[in-house]
């Protein structure tokens, strides 16, 4: 295990015990977030180390993105999948300019090949070997390793995407960095992420599924986000509710609960949180992050 002694967002050193965490999913460890006493921030500490966290996904029954599950599967799943493919289109291309795409964990590559065949030049970075050649077989992407980030030419894409991804990520500040030098000067990045501030996160506590320890280090609020994006230089130009989200979030949540009825209970809490953000503060289950360099 690993324990770090500064926080990830202002390098502050004082923090306390926030919640301690079961892994629900996989390995039934216990795992304890902290709370940083400057800036808010929590995280996951001390946590496995980067070697060993890739032991907490082994897993096939394990969410990555675009991939189906024992949940949600089916004519359900393909039909939510595929609004949300439309919706996020959309919201690119209001934001951005151009037609080069990056998706940072792109699983099997299936929201890359949705732009693909609306003619955008697409790459894919994904860690896992399995999925990455699913992507490169099923849909002839062009699919990497994360050590190819390094490699990119700067000033590259018009739009970087991160769909529940970042939150995973080991050192936040220089993927940042990473992905800041790639970006044009007018191009988006694009951040979807749990929000720690939701209802469906109160009300679940320590069995809220989107804490997902060891897997999730990081974890937002509006606030801390943007706390971290200025550290950056990087501006938050709109911030975008992913509904869907808070129901998907309280099923699992309530079969960690053991709860008899868990579908029919995940919709009406689902429902509430979505209910409660659109009258305080846009603090819906996720959020989408639409992200811009400043001062250009």
């Amino acid at each position: 295990m690993e324990k770090l002694t500064s926080c990830p967002v202002c390098n502050n050193g004082e923090f306390i015990e926030y919640l301690t965490l079961r892994d629900h999913f996989l390995s039934k460890e216990e795992f304890k977030i902290v709370i940083c006493e400057s800036c808010s921030f929590l995280f996951t500490n001390p946590r496995p180390s980067e070697e060993n966290l890739v032991n907490y996904y082994k897993s096939d029954d394990y969410i990555s993105h675009g991939k189906s599950n024992s949940y949600l599967t089916g004519e359900i799943y393909n039909t939510i999948r595929r609004y949300s493919f439309f919706k996020k289109h959309q919201i690119i291309v209001n934001h951005s300019v151009g037609n080069t795409i990056l998706d940072v964990g792109c699983g099997t590559g299936n929201f890359l090949d949705f732009f693909k065949q609306r003619g955008w030049k697409t790459i894919g970075i994904e860690p896992a070997q399995e999925p990455r050649e699913v992507g490169k077989i099923k849909f002839d992407l062009k699919i990497f390793d994360e050590s190819i980030l390094d490699e990119f030419s700067p000033q590259y894409f018009d739009v970087i995407t991160l769909w529940h991804v970042f939150e995973h990520v080991f050192d936040i500040n220089k993927r940042i960095s990473q992905l800041k030098r790639i970006l044009k000067n007018n191009g988006i990045l694009v951040f979807a992420l749990p929000n720690v501030q939701s209802w469906d996160c109160k009300y679940y506590n320590s069995f809220w599924a989107a804490w997902d320890v060891p897997r999730h280090l990081s974890h937002f609020s509006q606030i801390t986000f943007q706390k971290l994006m200025s550290i950056h230089d990087l501006s938050i130009i709109d911030t975008i509710p992913m509904k869907f989200d808070s129901f998907y979030v309280s099923l699992l949540s309530e079969k960690y609960e053991g709860k008899r009825y868990p579908f029919f209970n995940a919709f009406f809490k689902g429902l509430k949180s979505n209910l409660h953000a659109k009258h305080n503060s846009n603090n819906y289950s996720s959020l989408i992050f639409i992200v811009k360099k400043e001062n250009i």
